[in-house]
């Protein structure tokens, strides 16, 4: 009788919140709300008051993504829009507390705040504000509706689509009615460049904001200049990007648009110039190409490009049109339940019809349930859902010029579901749910796959109800690899509002014992990072979510005190937090990792640096982190990749083939073999750390998921098993990375070795221990051995379960091998690892498969 009454005040508590929410890509709940955003330490130059780097000083910054190229720069505007200056806009310097709040927010005092008519917030980067990739300030960072939340991550000139080659701003000027910045190509001082960033007027009621960006390069040689591209590198951070065509599956494309967009839950932004544009496009940016020209010398060369605000793509795209000069028809898209009833927040996407159903624009529908918005006239399908309502029928006509098209939706009834995870004594847990589809049922969509309700999954720490439209589903409940997992098939009705969720209530158990170690996610990322869109407060819940005891915030080149999140997250009693940073330099040293790392000690300015260069500058600022070389095969992010290896002795190259030093360097003390869910990424790693443990280098390695988002990326996919005591701090983690050198690297199981008993003259005896829930499909354990300095690496044996010499228990849902050995005499002077694979994805908890690998255990005879 207990647990229904607390069913009952939950569902009277949260219904209202939770149905009123659209949790489709545009809009999802968030679990917790957001605090005021702490500061955040970005890469200055900490000497400058006016960041004026040399003109050849390329930031190499960390991006897990390339950049490229484009079509046209501003013509005649054909468009009705009034270009004057809006009088009710605002212009001013960010005040001492002031700033934008939300995930993505990075503004700070003297920060530049526009603000338009409708209350539209943009904030640009004083001179001495250098973000992410950017070489200096002067560039967008910040936009938000008044009050509301900052996801948006970034927008900058890029020049002759060479990542992340940009303008390097000198001078800022501030009128009633425009900033502009000034400054050079930072690759070519020859090259000026100014930058007006100006608020038109809206010309349109659903368009909040209209930013014009209008970019000028000029060539100051005595040479033309050919083939010099001019584009945009942007950043959507919590936006979901679509545009015409591709829809949503942005990522890979490049093929020319008419504009690109993207969605957040309570508004959306449009980026068009006055003719289609190129430039590829990844998971969560753009780099639109709008030309390429010849630069004559001292011959001005001006691309501008518009920035509309509104409340969604649908609101936004009749302006778009207008502004490319395109026939637009109005159109009104009504969404109703049994043809009559208004339902406001339904996702509406809008098809072409004439061109095999590819999708040109989608919306949310207002308080009334429509949508308005402009098509060229043509056939289009509608089509849509919401957060609790599935599609009965679509709407499919004919656009007319000349004519108002309507087309009319019908949706289901709705349905929800209530959540709840305890532990075996009852008490709530951090619980990650899953829910696909059944047959005909659609995965359902919470929302953009960086929140923690997001895509079908919702990371919850306490019972919640959610909105989920009728249908069935398989419902599956986990904690991470030690835990034990439910999943069952769940129907959800049409709900009447006053009728309970439909319950989905378990008890889980920690299978694997964990007494004596933690869980750790030793590389995390969020938004905070220029590549991440993951709310810190969400990154958390997530990590409590996935059984994960201790995490390291590394960001890639900023740093953060996350104390505030982590009490808003409400785990801050049950997650260990080191503070860290990802030092990223592309192509020239690789990315590296460093923690605990005091906010206060700022970033490494690691332009121009070699490998070995940008570890001493760590080691300067921190002498007792600990540094971690972050996926050394991962090409121009790697630094064996960077640095090469010599065949002859498997080693790092000292030396270029023209005689340079390379900058390798062997100075790190852990070493990431595995980088998220790519078990081929970790064997290829092991392989060539093999070689170098044989010739005597020393590093630990660890697991870390390396996660950027909460889906595909998930916290602690890639995690390490450490020794520690209860309570233990920050220095436990230390002392076993830097000198016990005992830790376990994995994808999901436990693995330890020890030495054994029994010692003999004929070699040295090793014990190993591999531990998993009964759900996890493990299949073999191997050990390497070998000798410092030695002949080479050596598979020492392979063993399955019922291999002589393993003994497999499996007791109340967990599976336990326990290996004994003699390894050979010839080896007793060396070291062995172990290894432990499987050949069977471990769903439904992870499509990653089995992977685990020790650390060398030193042997002596």
């Amino acid at each position: 009788m207990k647990r229904e009454q607390i069913v009952a005040v939950l569902i009277a508590a949260a219904i209202v919140l939770l149905l009123a929410r659209s949790c489709g890509r545009d809009e999802q709940p968030v679990p917790t709300p957001e605090p005021a955003t702490p500061a955040v330490t970005t890469p200055d130059d900490d000497d400058s008051a006016a960041l004026v780097p040399a003109p050849s000083d390329d930031d190499d910054s960390a991006g897990d993504d390339d950049s490229a190229g484009g079509d046209d720069s501003a013509g005649d505007d054909d468009s009705a829009v009034a270009e004057e200056p809006v009088p009710a806009a605002s212009i001013r310097l960010l005040g001492p507390g002031e700033g934008l709040g939300g995930p993505a927010a990075v503004s700070r005092e003297g920060d530049v705040l526009l603000t338009s008519s409708h209350g539209v917030q943009f904030v640009l980067t004083a001179l001495d504000h250098r973000v992410g990739v950017h070489p200096t300030g002067g560039n967008l960072v910040d936009i938000a509706l008044e009050g509301g939340d900052d996801v948006f991550d970034g927008m900058s000139a890029w020049l002759d689509a060479t990542f992340p080659r940009q303008a390097a701003y000198r001078e800022i000027q501030l009128d009633a009615d425009q900033v502009t910045v000034t400054g050079v190509d930072a690759e070519d001082s020859n090259i000026a460049v100014q930058t007006r960033w100006r608020l038109l007027s809206e010309g349109d009621d659903r368009v909040l904001a209209r930013l014009e960006v209008s970019t000028t390069v000029t060539n100051l040689g005595a040479a033309p200049i050919e083939g010099y591209e001019l584009g945009d590198i942007i950043g959507w951070g919590g936006l979901a990007h679509f545009a015409p065509g591709p829809g949503y599956e942005l990522k890979d494309v490049d093929q020319e648009l008419p504009w690109v967009g993207a969605q957040a839950w309570d508004h959306a932004v449009l980026l068009v110039a006055d003719a289609p544009f190129t430039g590829p496009h990844g998971a969560s940016w753009s780099d639109p190409v709008y030309s390429t020209e010849v630069l004559a010398p001292s011959v001005p060369t001006t691309y501008e490009r518009q920035l509309l605000v509104g409340r969604t793509l649908g609101d936004l795209l009749p302006a778009a049109l207008a502004q490319l000069g395109r026939p637009a028809v109005p159109v009104v898209v009504e969404a109703r339940h049994g043809g009559t009833q208004p339902i406001p927040g339904a996702t509406i996407e809008v098809l072409d019809a004439n061109a095999g159903m590819v999708p040109v624009i989608v919306g949310r529908t207002d308080e009334a349930g429509e949508l308005h918005t402009s098509l060229a006239p043509g056939r289009y399908r509608v089509q849509g859902r919401s957060s609790d309502r599935n599609l009965v029928s679509y709407a499919e006509d004919d656009v007319v010029e000349g004519d108002e098209a309507r087309f009319r939706i019908l949706l289901s009834g709705a349905g929800r579901i209530l959540l709840h995870a305890t532990d075996a004594e009852g008490a709530d847990i951090p619980t990650r749910f899953t829910i696909t589809g059944r047959g005909s049922t659609p995965d359902p969509d919470f929302g953009p796959d960086a929140m923690a309700i997001g895509g079908n999954r919702a990371h919850l720490t306490a019972a919640t109800v959610m909105p989920l439209p009728p249908g069935s589903y398989i419902v599956t409940a986990t904690r991470g690899p030690a835990w034990s997992l439910e999943s069952r098939v769940v129907g959800i009705g049409s709900l009447q509002p006053a009728d309970p969720a439909v319950p989905f209530v378990v008890q889980l158990r920690q299978v694997v014992p964990s007494d004596g170690w933690l869980q750790c996610d030793l590389h995390q990322h969020s938004a905070l990072s220029y590549d991440s869109s993951v709310p810190p407060v969400d990154g958390v819940i997530a990590s409590a979510a996935e059984g994960l005891d201790c995490i390291a915030t590394t960001e890639h080149d900023a740093v953060a005190d996350w104390k505030d999140w982590l009490a808003r997250s409400g785990q801050a009693e049950s997650i260990l937090w080191i503070p860290g940073i990802e030092v990223s330099s592309e192509q020239t040293a690789g990315h590296y990792n460093g923690y605990p790392w005091d906010p206060a000690l700022g970033t490494v300015d690691h332009r121009d640096l070699d490998a070995s260069q940008v570890v001493a500058a760590m080691r300067a600022k921190a002498p007792e982190a600990v540094v971690q070389l972050n996926h050394p095969r991962a090409g121009r992010i790697g630094m064996f990749d960077l640095v090469g290896i010599d065949d002859r002795t498997g080693l790092l190259s000292e030396t270029n083939d023209d005689g340079t030093p390379t900058g390798a360097t062997w100075d790190f003390d852990a070493l990431e073999v595995i980088n998220g869910k790519s078990v081929e990424h970790a064997e290829a790693v092991l392989a060539t750390w093999v070689r170098m443990l044989d010739a005597g280098k020393q590093a630990t390695m660890v697991g870390t998921s390396d996660s950027h988002r909460l889906v595909g990326q998930e916290r602690g996919v890639g995690r390490t098993w450490i020794p520690a005591a209860d309570g233990a701090g920050a220095d436990a983690v230390v002392t076993a990375l830097k000198e016990t050198r005992r830790a376990t690297a994995t994808t999901g199981p436990f693995l330890d070795i020890e030495h054994g008993t029994g010692a003999s003259l004929a070699g040295a005896p090793v014990r190993v221990t591999m531990r998993a829930p009964e759900w996890m499909p493990v299949d073999e354990i191997q050990l390497l051995g070998g000798e410092p300095m030695g002949n080479g690496a050596w598979v020492i044996g392979t063993w399955k379960a019922t291999t002589p010499g393993v003994t497999e228990t499996v007791e109340d849902g967990l599976r336990t091998w326990v290996l004994e050995h003699q390894v050979p005499a010839a080896g007793v002077n060396g070291w062995v690892i172990a290894v432990a694979r499987g050949s069977t994805p471990m769903e439904p908890w992870m499509d990653a498969l089995p992977f685990a690998v020790t650390n060398p255990l030193r042997l002596q005879q």
